[in-house]
């Protein structure tokens, strides 16, 4: 990532390769022809899986999701697909940088691992349709980096974080699970990290966040069916 973008999440690669973008105009345009995988609900971050497999995370801003979605202007929905160029949302710059919040664009390959061997990033000025990173795809059978109903990654997590009676709340964004916790020293965050599908784990705000990458809707669903919905909690951001 380039210098800009100083969220460990993202500056640490928890969430993949990727790259950040200094944006001059809040037109934001699909960086590769696919199809939509998600649309947070407050309207902060985009999902892409492209033709060669790629899934890329769009996220507008740091800590933009506190914003619920006011800056934003999505164009698209899930399972749509796009191409290269189109237009897919409109970003209210000023209103982020009112907020005092970053307004760099990060782009992530949340698969990274399972399919990218390297990625070459260009840097310095970039116009809209211009390349401005390639891919190094490895040359194996490209493999869904998570399967929660294979793995039981939100049972997993559930038990690593101190179970129902540890969890006061929980919510999500495009990436992370959030927990608000009773009991902070009870999680083992080095154990929780080596769970598989986990990407990394985060202390922001109070919150517990685990790092799952775009599946975490899945993963929270999982996680609730669970513990039930007695936590006031079941508006995502």
């Amino acid at each position: 990532f380039l210098s800009v973008c100083l969220n460990p999440v993202f500056s640490k690669e928890l969430m993949g390769k990727g790259l950040a973008i200094q944006p001059i105009s809040g037109v934001i345009t699909s960086p590769v022809n696919g199809k939509i995988l998600t649309v947070a609900k407050t309207k902060h971050a985009i999902g892409i899986k492209s033709e060669d497999g790629l899934e890329i995370l769009l996220h507008f801003g740091i800590d933009t999701v506190k914003l619920e979605g006011k800056p934003f202007k999505i164009l698209v929905q899930k399972d749509q697909k796009v191409k290269n160029g189109e237009k897919i949302a409109e970003i209210d710059l000023s209103m982020i940088k009112k907020a005092n919040l970053d307004d760099s664009i990060i782009l992530a390959i949340t698969n990274t691992q399972d399919i990218i061997n390297k990625l070459d990033v260009t840097t310095g000025d970039i116009k809209s349709g211009e390349v401005c990173a390639t891919a190094v795809l490895k040359n194996s059978e490209i493999k869904t980096a998570i399967n929660s109903s294979e793995s039981n990654l939100g049972e997993k997590i559930l038990k690593a974080v101190g179970g129902k009676d540890n969890i006061s709340g929980l919510t999500h964004c495009a990436t992370r699970l959030r927990f608000t916790l009773k009991d902070n020293s009870i999680p083992n965050t080095k154990k929780i990290q080596n769970i598989k599908g986990v990407l990394g784990v985060s202390k922001a705000g109070g919150q517990y966040q685990v790092v799952i990458g775009q599946n975490v809707a899945d993963i929270y669903d999982e996680i609730m069916a669970k513990i039930g919905s007695d936590l006031n909690n079941d508006t995502s951001q």
